[in-house]
């Protein structure tokens, strides 16, 4: 290889060379745009933390690659992440849950009584006794359901009714107890409904919550009870350590120019959602809607739930439960509304996506105060994987789903590291534009000078004796 090729060589690695160190540099904290001090709650060389809703407005990148956690020092430490429903929990299993009516007044359920079960040798329960009567002659107002030999969290009940040809809703609240005399709410109001309406036919037999451990269960009718006979009432129980509580974020929709009965939806970045409900902006409605999503307003687009949706006013509201869907980092989604029916009716609805939070692992290595930062624009991914971090986390006693405090939001760099980098400025390109001339011209001048050098030489050697 002669020395031209050696020089052009030279000149195409070394830039590159350059560039590759540039991005393989830790990022200075202060280069990121927000932080979240995270305070250890217990000693432990690994902690963990359930990334807040801040964090997905800010990050850049939909793998949330853009996060970094920083020691005291401001060096950066090693960290890793999961979506929470990929790895932490095990196969959900469905229980048949024994069952009891109980009759009375509302007042008397209002009041302080408790309940006491009649069980077997074996745990079986044989008969239920109240406070309130349970002579079928006054009116129903509560069932109570008997869980205690489910060894795993519920995380959600569902309710089989004897066939009837009317339509109903009955609203309900759920209430959970340890003992069967205080009673902790659960689920403030849902409903049971089975309405048809043309052809189309809508039941809603489910309702979930965070999972519960306690060992029994209430539903207690508000207004009217459930006028089916309920048949049978399953449970889907799962394995979780330290789960953390569903989440949930509101997005307000804007109508579509170009499409009708359409409405848009910016997301708060990169969630996974589980499940979406639509709050409709009128009562009494009842609407066929499918729902969107997308990584880009450009698409592809997905459909990720088509069913039906309603909201009813009677002596209580009535809405249906919301639905689960796939799990996907969407960011972008959309609303579109079947005009049967006069379709939507007037005012905007609201789309509520719910989901878990991703679990981020950090090694406490140097002291504190720790910092969680996050938003840089093409920051490239610097975190591990979560089968990398999780024997530390294993041989610790206690594996928390959050084992830190967080503080409030504070500004680094801000907005600015959510942009692009400006390109160069015309004076900054003419200045290198020169020098890779000079450069050029210097070059030539040192091979020419050689090259005249090297002639010399040879006719030196030509004319000697």
């Amino acid at each position: 290889m002669n020395m031209h090729s050696i020089t052009i060589l030279a000149a195409l690695w070394l830039p590159a060379m350059a560039s590759a160190q540039e991005a393989s540099k830790p990022i200075p904290m202060q280069h990121m745009a927000f932080g979240i001090e995270l305070t250890p709650m217990e000693r432990g060389g690994v902690q963990t933390v359930l990334l807040p809703a801040e964090v997905y407005r800010s990050c850049t990148s939909p793998d949330l690659s853009d996060i970094r956690v920083y020691n005291g020092a401001g060096e950066e430490i090693p960290h890793a992440m999961r979506p929470w429903m990929q790895t932490s929990s095990e196969e959900a299993q469905v229980f048949d849950l024994p069952y009891f009516p109980i009759y009375g007044e509302a007042e008397e359920i209002a009041g302080a009584f408790a309940l006491e079960l009649k069980r077997g040798p074996e745990g079986e329960v044989l008969a239920v006794q109240s406070g309130p009567s349970t002579n079928r002659e006054q009116p129903l107002i509560a069932h109570v359901i008997d869980a205690l030999r489910i060894s795993r969290p519920i995380r959600s009940i569902e309710v089989d009714w004897v066939p009837g040809k009317e339509d109903f809703l009955a609203a309900f609240s759920l209430e959970s107890s340890s003992d069967l005399a205080t009673w902790q709410v659960i689920v403030p109001h849902a409903s049971f409904a089975s309405l048809s309406r043309d052809d189309a036919q809508l039941e809603q037999r489910r309702v979930e919550f965070p999972p519960c451990s306690q060992p029994y269960l209430r539903l207690r009718w508000i207004g009217k009870a459930l006028p089916r006979t309920i048949a049978q009432v399953r449970a889907t129980g799962v394995q979780h350590h330290g789960l953390p509580e569903r989440r949930s974020v509101r997005l307000r929709g804007t109508a579509r120019q170009d499409a009708a009965h359409t409405f848009d939806f910016m997301g708060p970045g990169p969630l996974r959602p589980i499940a979406v409900q639509v709050h409709l902006p009128q009562p009494n409605s009842l609407v066929q809607a499918t729902v969107e999503q997308a990584t880009s307003e450009q698409g592809p687009w997905r459909t990720a739930i088509t069913t039906q949706f309603f909201r009813l006013n009677g002596e209580v509201e009535h809405q249906n439960a919301a639905y689960p869907i796939e799990p996907g980092a969407s960011t972008h989604w959309s609303l579109r509304v079947e005009p049967n029916g006069g379709g939507l009716g007037q005012g905007t609805p609201v789309l509520e996506l719910f989901y878990y939070p991703h679990q981020l692992a950090f090694l406490a290595r140097g002291e504190g105060p720790y910092t969680l930062t996050y938003g840089s624009y093409g920051a490239p991914s610097s975190d591990f994987k979560w089968s990398d971090i999780q024997p530390m986390l294993l041989a610790q006693k206690d594996f928390p789903a959050q084992s830190v405090s967080l503080h409030r939001q504070h500004e680094l760099s801000g907005s600015a590291a959510l942009k692009a980098p400006a390109p160069p400025s015309t004076t900054f390109k003419r200045a290198i534009l020169w020098a890779v001339l000079i450069a050029g011209v210097a070059l030539l001048g040192w091979l020419s000078l050689r090259l005249i050098r090297q002639l010399q030489e040879t006719d030196a050697a030509t004319s000697s004796p």
